[in-house]
């Protein structure tokens, strides 16, 4: 790559402390790809992680990570995934959302609307309704897969490497399989997703840096936890499936997320960029 290998930055307080305009970022910035890890708790997926930060740091890039030590929730008392998305994709809490369901249409412009040069692939149908409504930014959401079922996320890699633009200012990739791993009771499946999905996240910021897209933020994140002792469920009814993470990842010294970590303050960090900020 020619670049010079970078200090690795792990960090240990909260990013609300930093100052986005001391740092270090050109301004030059205006590319963001989103990578969602559904329903990985921290416990399991900061060990993860941690190695894939290496790996990060291999490509000169520094990586920011975000996680309880610094209150990450969800942005919603839903705990369920379609509001985490909505949340990420418009910067609001849809309260239309009924667990997993919309009721009507969307409330708030979402990401998509606001830039036709933007994409998104996955392989659970529903997050559809959290794009749009409207059938031109549909025509930019690749659900590839049947929806819903554990062993999809090679489908959404191979949609991705199809289609994927690299000129497009915000890409957002969900990545399943985690999460119905266990929903139907198989750990090892589950854990074993998330260091799949881990690969498949470098995979993507590799050829994406290999491509010299070399002003891209990238963020990976979960959209909710699991339940402690239940770990095979969230919601509600289990409170701590609420706790989340999030990795930032960028050519700089210092993270460009600043403010609270939830699904609204990421929404908020990603237009920043996308607008050149």
């Amino acid at each position: 790559m020619g670049k010079a290998v970078l200090v690795l930055i792990s960090m240990v307080y909260p990013l609300s402390e930093f100052d986005f305009s001391d740092s270090g970022v050109s301004g030059s910035a205006k590319r963001v790809v989103a990578i969602a890890v559904d329903g990985a708790r921290e416990s399991e997926a900061a060990p993860v992680f941690q190695e894939f930060q290496k790996k990060m740091n291999e490509l000169g890039l520094y990586s920011f990570w975000r996680g309880q030590n610094h209150k990450c929730t969800t942005s919603q008392e839903s705990h369920m995934s379609l509001p985490g998305y909505s949340s990420v994709f418009s910067g609001y809490a849809q309260k239309n959302i009924i667990n997993n369901r919309f009721q009507g249409k969307l409330l708030y412009k979402t990401l998509f609307e606001e830039y036709p040069d933007s994409q998104l692939f996955s392989a659970w149908n529903p997050i559809v309704n959290a794009v749009s409504n409207d059938i031109q930014t549909l025509g930019r959401a690749f659900i590839s897969g049947s929806g819903n079922k554990p062993g999809e996320d090679i489908w959404v890699m191979s949609s991705f490497r199809l289609v994927h633009d690299f000129n497009n200012r915000f890409i957002f990739v969900h990545l399943g399989d985690a999460d119905e791993y266990a929903h139907v009771n198989n750990w090892k499946g589950y854990v074993d997703a998330i260091r799949t999905e881990a690969d498949a996240a470098h995979e993507i910021i590799q050829s994406s840096e290999i491509a010299g897209m070399k002003e891209t933020v990238y963020f990976i994140f979960s959209d909710h936890g699991r339940g402690r002792v239940f770990w095979q469920e969230h919601g509600p009814m289990l409170p701590e499936s609420r706790e989340i993470w999030m990795l930032e990842i960028n050519p700089y010294g210092r993270p460009t997320m600043t403010g609270e970590c939830n699904h609204i303050g990421l929404h908020a960090a990603i237009e920043k960029t996308i607008k050149g900020r």
